[in-house]
C-alpha cells in the first residue's frame, strides 16, 4: 500500500515524534510511505532554497519539504499568518503528485486548511478508491483560542474552523489521539459512527524495556544511596510536567527520612532547580546523558514520580507518552495532575494525589516507604502491563490497518457524513459527550 501523510507541524529530527513514528511503523510492514511536511527556508526576506519544496529519502520514508516562512509559539501573529499562507499556496502545486500515487492519504490536524485541496480532489472524483483518513492530533480553532487567545484574530478562527468542517465532513475515517475529540465532531454536526475511532500515540515499549548496562555514574549513584538504606524517588523533566517538579521539589525538603529524590534533569533546567532545592540534603540532581541512563534510574529505584500539568484540552482526553514511560519502568509511581490519572487508577499502579499542591505529595511519600515490598511489586508490574497491553506501539498500526480494512456500510455512505439535529453538551474534565435533541 502506498500511503501518504501530511502533517504540517511536527519534529523530523526526534525519533520519538508521533507521526515520525506512524511512519515508520508502516514501512516495517512493507507499506510506502511519502511525508509531506514544512521547513522554515526563509532567512529574513531571502528564501533559502530557490526551490518551493524539496524531495528526500530518510529510513525509507521520502519526505517533501514544503518551504515555508518561519514563526514561533511565542508570537502567534502576522508570522503565523505569513507562514500558513506561504505553506499552503506552496501546497495546493505540490500535492496533486502525490494524491495521484497513493492509496491512503492521513492529513493531520495540524492545520486544517491542508485538507481542503483533498475535498477538491474528493468532490472532482479523483480519490476514487482512495481512503482519505483525517487525523485529529489537536481541535483547530479550539486550541488556538485555548492556547493563545482570541487575539490571533476572529477571521483567520472563522477560516479555521470552516476548514476543520470540511475535514469532518469529507474524511471516510477520522482518528483521534484524543479519546472524547468524538463527541466534539458529533457536537459539530457530522456523523461519528463507523467513521471515529480512537487510536492512542502509545510508546516504543521495546525501546525502554531493553535496557543496556547503566553509565558509572548511575552504578556509584545507587550503590550510595541503597547503602544508606534510602527509599528512593526518581523523577524527570518531560515537557507535560510544567510546574509539578517545583511541586516535587518543595515537597522533597519537607519529607522525613529515608525518602530520597532523584530528578534526571535537563542542562538548561539544572541551575534553576539546584537554586529551588537549596540546601536539601534528600535531593540529588542528576544532569540528562541518555535516554538509557534515565530508564535505568527509573527501573533501579522504589517510586517513580511523575506529574502532568493542567490545560484545558485535557477534557478531551490526555494520553501522556512521559507518564507510560514512568510506568513501564516496573516501579509504582505517584502521579501528581488531572490528565491521565485514570491510567494510574485503572491499572493500580500506583498513588494519584491533587496536582500542584506539595503537601499532598509529601503525605503520599511519607508513607510510600510503609508499603509492604510485595505490594510495591504488585503495582508496577501491574503498571507496566497495564502499558503494554494498551499502549504498546505495535497497537497502534494494527488498530489503524483494521479501520481502514474495515467494511463500511453503503447507506450510511448514501446518508452521507452531514447530522441535522440540535445538540446538547454534557461535558466534565474526563469526557465529552453529547446528545442528539
Amino acid at each position: 500500500m502506498k500511503v501518504l501523510i501530511i502533517n504540517r507541524y511536527m519534529d523530523l529530527e526526534n525519533p520519538a515524534d508521533p507521526c515520525m513514528m506512524l511512519c515508520k511503523d508502516f514501512i516495517s510492514e512493507g507499506h510506502e510511505v511519502t511525508l509531506v511536511t514544512s521547513a522554515d527556508t526563509y532567512s529574513g526576506r531571502q528564501r533559502k532554497s530557490p526551490l518551493f519544496s524539496t524531495s528526500s529519502v530518510q529510513e525509507g520514508i521520502r519526505i517533501v519539504l514544503v518551504h515555508s516562512r518561519p514563526f514561533s509559539e511565542q508570537d502567534m501573529g502576522k508570522p503565523f499568518y505569513r507562514s500558513v499562507k506561504s505553506f499552503t499556496r506552496i501546497y495546493k502545486r505540490v500535492i496533486k503528485k502525490y494524491v495521484r500515487q497513493a492509496n491512503l492519504i492521513i492529513v493531520y490536524s495540524t492545520a486544517p486548511a491542508d485538507i481542503d485541496k483533498l475535498a477538491d480532489f474528493k468532490r472532482a472524483g479523483k480519490l476514487k478508491n482512495k481512503k482519505l483518513v483525517y487525523h485529529i492530533s489537536d481541535l483547530w480553532p479550539t486550541t488556538a483560542v485555548e492556547r493563545y487567545g482570541r487575539h490571533i484574530g476572529e477571521k483567520f478562527l472563522t477560516k479555521m474552523q470552516y476548514f476543520e468542517d470540511v475535514a469532518f465532513n469529507n474524511a471516510d475515517f477520522i482518528v483521534s489521539e484524543l479519546q472524547y475529540a468524538g463527541g466534539y465532531v458529533f457536537s459539530r454536526g457530522y456523523r461519528v459512527e463507523g467513521r471515529f475511532q480512537y487510536i492512542p500515540v502509545g510508546i516504543d515499549e521495546t525501546r525502554h524495556l531493553h535496557l543496556n548496562t547503566p553509565g558509572q555514574a548511575v552504578v556509584d549513584l545507587f550503590v550510595s544511596l541503597r547503602q544508606q538504606g534510602k527509599f528512593v524517588v526518581s523523577a524527570f523533566d518531560d515537557p507535560a510536567e510544567g510546574e509539578q517538579i517545583k511541586c516535587l521539589i518543595e515537597a522533597l525538603k519537607t519529607v522525613p527520612e529515608p525518602v530520597h529524590g532523584v530528578l534526571v534533569c535537563k542542562q538548561e533546567n539544572l541551575e534553576q532547580y539546584r537554586t529551588l532545592a537549596g540546601d536539601a540534603k534528600n535531593i540529588t540532581l542528576f544532569p540528562f546523558t541518555d535516554d538509557n541512563d534515565l530508564d535505568n534510574i527509573l527501573r533501579a529505584s522504589d517510586m517513580v514520580y511523575f506529574g502532568e500539568q493542567y490545560h484545558t484540552l485535557q477534557r478531551f482526553g490526555s494520553d501522556c507518552p512521559g507518564l507510560f514511560r514512568a510506568m513501564l519502568s516496573g516501579r509504582p509511581v505517584l502521579y501528581a495532575g488531572d490528565g491521565s490519572s485514570s491510567h494510574v487508577v485503572t491499572a493500580k499502579a500506583g498513588l494519584a494525589v491533587s496536582p500542584s499542591d506539595p503537601e499532598a505529595v509529601k503525605e503520599a511519600l511519607t508513607a510510600a516507604p510503609e508499603l509492604p515490598p510485595e505490594v510495591m511489586d504488585l503495582m508496577g508490574e501491574a503498571g507496566r502491563q497495564y502499558v503494554i497491553d494498551n499502549y504498546g506501539r505495535g497497537l497502534r498500526l494494527k488498530r489503524y490497518l483494521e479501520l481502514i480494512n474495515r467494511e463500511e456500510d453503503p447507506l450510511e455512505k448514501i446518508k452521507g457524513n452531514k447530522v441535522k439535529g440540535n445538540y446538547i453538551a454534557h461535558r466534565n474534565k474526563y469526557e465529552s459527550k453529547y446528545y442528539l435533541k
